[in-house]
């Protein structure tokens, strides 16, 4: 077992990012950046960029902060327009369970495919509703009707990893009404809550998405059967399906193709699985690219 590097002042990070043979025009410039972004998790936008632990020729550390720029913008994209999916599904799942089953169909184990599944689904409810105790409205349900709620109410508790596996654990029957309002069945469906389950908690917690390998592959229609599937793409073609609303998905094409315009210098669409014709596969609202 290797010993742990001994810390680094930031200049002495600078000396180590030169030695690497990565150009620093200002290194007043770099210290200042270097104290707001960590080194570890700034170098993680230079994978790709060196070999043998040395930088390619012509890289600069503005570069590399470029790219950094590039995906904080690009984790605000996903987030934006990941929530307005995630509201969409907990609204058509509560109403399709509600109007069914009744108002505490969650509760029911006998509702849904697998018990333990369902059991376990219990118990990261209840964790849920203790640690949002305080929120008004668990209060006001806890006031006035002895903590029972609702799935209506209920559902806002679920966090959107748990809102996935319900629905994975729903009667076949149920999950087709729910997929129905999309256009497609269940298989895609399950695939992509839980591909999108993945993003967004990247995104949430300010992970790297640029040149990432995803492990939630989501399934993709044979007419996207030569995209990489692990790649950030895939991901853009699943939240354009979902967003039924044109005027959702106009507004998330159009910003995401601000966004590669004004970084075009300095990404490769490569990396976050783009391919040639991008611009013709997302539709109608951009000019083929």
């Amino acid at each position: 077992m290797n010993p742990l590097k001994p810390p680094c002042t930031f200049k002495e990070q600078i000396e180590i990012l030169k030695s690497r043979n990565l150009i620093i025009i200002d290194e007043n410039y770099a210290e200042m950046i270097l104290s707001r972004v960590n080194y570890y998790r700034l170098s993680a936008y230079g994978l790709g960029l060196h070999e043998n632990n040395q930088y390619k020729e012509n890289i600069t550390f503005e570069i590399i902060y470029r790219l950094y720029e590039f995906d904080v913008r690009f984790r605000y994209l996903f987030l934006e327009v990941i929530e307005i999916i995630e509201v969409m599904f907990r609204t058509k799942i509560a109403y399709q369970m509600a109007n069914k089953y009744g108002s505490e169909c969650y509760l029911n184990d006998s509702l849904f495919q697998v018990k333990k599944y369902h059991d376990k689904f219990i118990e990261e409810f209840a964790l849920e509703k203790y640690h949002q105790r305080n929120a008004a409205f668990v209060k006001h349900h806890e006031d006035k009707y002895g903590g029972k709620m609702p799935i209506w109410v209920a559902v806002e508790l679920f966090s959107f990893g748990m809102l996935s596996r319900f629905y994975g654990n729903m009667k076949v029957d149920d999950q087709w009404k729910v997929a129905e309002h999309f256009k497609t069945s269940p298989v895609f469906i399950r695939s992509w809550l839980k591909c999108l389950v993945e993003v967004r908690n990247i995104c949430a917690h300010y992970g790297r998405i640029y040149n990432r390998i995803l492990s939630s592959e989501p399934r993709l229609y044979n007419e996207h059967k030569y995209i990489k599937k692990d790649r950030a793409f895939a991901v853009i073609i699943v939240i354009k399906r979902l967003l039924n609303d044109d005027s959702f998905r106009k507004s998330f094409v159009l910003n995401l193709n601000t966004l590669i315009e004004e970084f075009e210098d300095t990404i490769d669409l490569s990396y976050i699985g783009f391919p040639t014709e991008w611009g013709k596969m997302l539709g109608e609202y951009i000019e083929s690219k």
